[in-house]
C-alpha cells in the first residue's frame, strides 16, 4: 500500500507537466512537483513503518494523511487517495484485533507525525512571494530562463508572455517556506521511526 500512494503521488504532482506546452517554464517550475511528491510520500512512509512493526496507529496516522490529502485539490485529482486511507483503517483495525496493544506513547507519536506533516502543508503554501522571469535567446538559439526581480505586477494577475518570453507568479513558493516544510516532514518521519524503533516492554503475565 506504501508503494500505491508513492506512485499516485508521483503521478498527481507530475500532472502539471504533462499537461504543459513546450514553452520554457519559470525556473523554481520543478521546485513544486518535486515537493509535493515528497510530501504525498511520507503516508507512505508512515504506513511502511506501522506496517512493519503492527502499530496501529502509526496505520491510523498515514491513513488520516491519506484522507486529508484527498481534498487539497480542487480538481479532485487526489480524490484517489481516499482508497489508501480506507484500507490503512482496516489494517489498524486489524492489528488492534490481533491483541497489539499500543501504549500512550506510540499514540502521542500518531498524532504528532499527523500535527507535523499538516504543518508542513501549512508552511509550504503559506510561505510564498510574488516572482517573475524573463525569457531569452542565448547566442545557440536556445530559450533561457532567468529569474528577475519581482515588480508589483507581478501579484495582480496571471503569468503574461510579451515579446520573447516573461511571467510572474503571485504565490510562488521559496526557500524558506520549503526549509520549514521539509524540516517538519522529517521530524514527522522521524517521530515515526523513533516510536517503531522503541523496545516493546513485556506484556504482564
Amino acid at each position: 500500500m506504501a508503494a500505491v500512494i508513492v506512485v499516485y503521488g508521483v503521478l498527481v504532482a507530475a500532472i502539471p507537466f504533462l499537461q504543459g506546452d513546450r514553452f520554457p517554464a519559470a525556473p523554481w517550475a520543478l521546485y513544486r512537483p518535486i515537493l509535493l511528491a515528497a510530501l504525498f510520500a511520507v503516508p507512505a512512509v508512515v504506513a511502511a513503518i506501522g506496517a512493519i512493526r503492527g502499530l496501529g496507529p502509526l496505520l491510523i496516522a498515514a491513513g488520516v494523511l491519506c484522507f486529508l490529502q484527498a481534498f487539497i485539490s480542487f480538481s479532485g485529482v487526489t480524490l484517489g487517495f481516499v482508497v489508501p486511507a480506507i484500507v490503512l483503517f482496516a489494517l489498524a483495525g486489524a492489528t488492534r484485533r490481533e491483541g497489539a496493544r499500543p501504549d500512550n506513547t506510540t499514540g502521542l507519536a500518531g498524532i504528532l507525525v499527523i500535527v507535523l506533516t499538516i504543518a508542513a502543508w501549512v508552511s509550504l503554501f503559506a510561505l510564498t512571494e510574488p516572482r517573475c522571469y524573463v525569457i531569452t535567446r542565448a547566442a545557440d538559439g536556445t530559450l533561457v530562463t532567468t529569474e528577475v526581480p519581482a515588480t508589483d505586477a507581478a501579484s495582480s494577475g496571471p503569468v503574461e508572455i510579451q515579446g520573447e518570453g516573461e511571467g510572474c507568479g503571485s504565490a510562488e513558493l521559496t526557500l524558506q517556506g520549503i526549509g520549514v516544510s521539509a524540516v517538519l516532514a522529517i521530524g514527522a518521519v522521524a517521530i515515526a521511526g523513533w516510536v517503531a524503533s522503541r523496545k516493546r516492554s513485556p506484556e504482564p503475565a
